[in-house]
Order: C-alpha cells, then sequence, then structure tokens
C-alpha cells in the first residue's frame, strides 16, 4: 500500500521533454565532435599531400666549364683550321687554364671517357649506343669556377687560345643536393606530351600521392614555372631567361636506394612528361655529345 507521501506527490513538470532534449543535445554534440574529427582527419591527408615551396636557402656560387678542342672535323670553328689539336697545343691550353685565377679545378676527359659517361645515362635499348662512337666525340677540359661572375667572360677568353674548338661555362643547378629526381609535368603544346596539354590538379595530386606512398621519399617540392626559369637563368644566363620550363616536383630521397622504385611509381602517369635524376653538372654526360 502507498503511503501518503509518495502517492501525493507529484511528477517534476516537463521532467519527460526535458530527458529528450539532453538526449538530442548530446547527439548533436557528438555528430559535431565526429565532423570535426573528420574534417582533422581530412585536412591531416590532405597536408601530407601538399608539396612544399623551394627552399629559401642561398643560389649556388661558382660556375663550371668545358673547353672542347680541335678535332679536325666539321664541328670544329674556322679557327681550327680543319685539323685537330696538336699535343703541344693541348699542354699549352691545359697550363694556360690552370693559370687562370677564377679556374679552381681541371681535368682531360678523353674520347673514351666522355663516351662511357655518355654511355652509361642511357637505357640499355636507346638506339643512340649504336649511333654514337667514341670517334664522334672531342676531347675536352671540364673544371669549376671560383666565383659565379667568372662565368660570362670565361668562354671568350679561352676561345682565343689555339686548338680550342669552343667552350662553354654555366652555373650550378639550385637543386643539386637538394634533391635527387625531377618529375616534369606535361605543359601547354608539349610535345613530350602529345600535345595533350598541361597536368590537370587532379593529375598532380595523383603524383604526389604516388611519390609519398612509394617510399623512401624524404620530401616533395613544387617547383612552378616561374622559379624553374630562375633556375635556369642561374644557370645559363640570359639564354636560360627566354626558356619556357614547365611545372615539376623535385623529390629528395631518404634513401638513394629507393629510386628506382620511386621512379616506378610515378613515370608513364596521366600529366607526367619525364623522370631524371638532378645531376651535378648540368650539361651531364651530354656535355660533350655534339649538337644534330
Amino acid at each position: 500500500m502507498e503511503t501518503e507521501e509518495s502517492s501525493s506527490a507529484p511528477p517534476a513538470r516537463g521532467s519527460g521533454r526535458g530527458v529528450r532534449r539532453a538526449v538530442v543535445t548530446a547527439a548533436a554534440v557528438a555528430a559535431v565532435l565526429l565532423g570535426v574529427a573528420g574534417a582533422g582527419a581530412w585536412f591531416a591527408r590532405a597536408e601530407a599531400l601538399r608539396p612544399s615551396q623551394p627552399p629559401v636557402v642561398p643560389w649556388p656560387e661558382g660556375g663550371m666549364f668545358r673547353v672542347y678542342l680541335c678535332e679536325g672535323s666539321g664541328l670544329d670553328r674556322e679557327e681550327c683550321g680543319g685539323r685537330a689539336a696538336t699535343r703541344e697545343e693541348r699542354r699549352a691550353l691545359e697550363a694556360r687554364l690552370r693559370e687562370l685565377p677564377q679556374v679552381t679545378e681541371l681535368a682531360f676527359e678523353s674520347r673514351e671517357e666522355a663516351f662511357a659517361a655518355f654511355a652509361d645515362s642511357l637505357e640499355p635499348d636507346d638506339p643512340r649506343r649504336e649511333s654514337i662512337s667514341p670517334e664522334d666525340l672531342p676531347e675536352s677540359f671540364k673544371g669549376e669556377l671560383r666565383r659565379h661572375t667568372d662565368i660570362a667572360g670565361f668562354p671568350a677568353e679561352v676561345e682565343k687560345l689555339p686548338g680550342v674548338s669552343g667552350a662553354v661555362a654555366y652555373g650550378r643547378d639550385f637543386w643539386w643536393g637538394r634533391a635527387h629526381l625531377t618529375v616534369s609535368l606535361c605543359g601547354e603544346r608539349d610535345v613530350l606530351c602529345d600535345g595533350r596539354g598541361p597536368a590537370t590538379e587532379e593529375e598532380k595530386d595523383a603524383v604526389v600521392a604516388a611519390l609519398r606512398s612509394a617510399g623512401g621519399v624524404e620530401e616533395v617540392y613544387f617547383e612552378d614555372a616561374a622559379h624553374a626559369r630562375r633556375v635556369m637563368s642561374h644557370i645559363w644566363g640570359p639564354d636560360g631567361e627566354s626558356a619556357t620550363p614547365v611545372e615539376s616536383y623535385r623529390v629528395e630521397l631518404a634513401d638513394p636506394a629507393s629510386e628506382r622504385a620511386v621512379v616506378a611509381a610515378v613515370r608513364g602517369l596521366p600529366g607526367v612528361q619525364s623522370v631524371d635524376e638532378v645531376a651535378r653538372d648540368a650539361l651531364g654526360p651530354f656535355s660533350s655529345v655534339p649538337g644534330p
């Protein structure tokens, strides 16, 4: 039997509505928290895929050069007189180059050494292995210059010397020592991409995702056309300023042994023009290969 106190106590007014309101509020808060967590995860993933901008560091000092000897072929300058440089001219040229205060390093490269470097840069099935022989390449002196300002006047100074067919001087690549690979993207009317047009934003994201997931990648930098043109200008001077470079990703590897896997992960993806190593010498093994 109920007591008078328990039977006469009215229920708390509005208690049912209050409970429902509390439940709805809690559910709404939980949904908001889940949404925030989901958005945070999305932004975290997006941030992880976002490539870095080029590092803000001093630009490389010094420069590099090649001095080609007369070889008695149609590729020589008229000053060669249709004959190859003599042994005495080669020795005198080497002595003169070593005397120049702007020259800090100097080495002689034979035809055989030039051809070995060129062949080593090619794929095993590249037809150029069969079309070029050591006899097609000139002997040369290669070296380094002390200051970037030494580059401009160097070729004209040494081309006056006997036995010299030609000379070229150029700056160091900004990316040497900062990246191992260059993933060049398709550009406007790019013949290497069959004129398909520039890489889309979706294609760029796919390339970065492939790089990030390949393993062994320390950092991915995005280089726009403006920075690429500045790099070309630093290397080639006024000739580089007129270049029309494409956008690219510069890839720093945590482990150089992973290069093959990283290259395989992005080569052939839509929007990718080419994948190349960043070379210490901007001319690379092609510095001894005559033009067409």
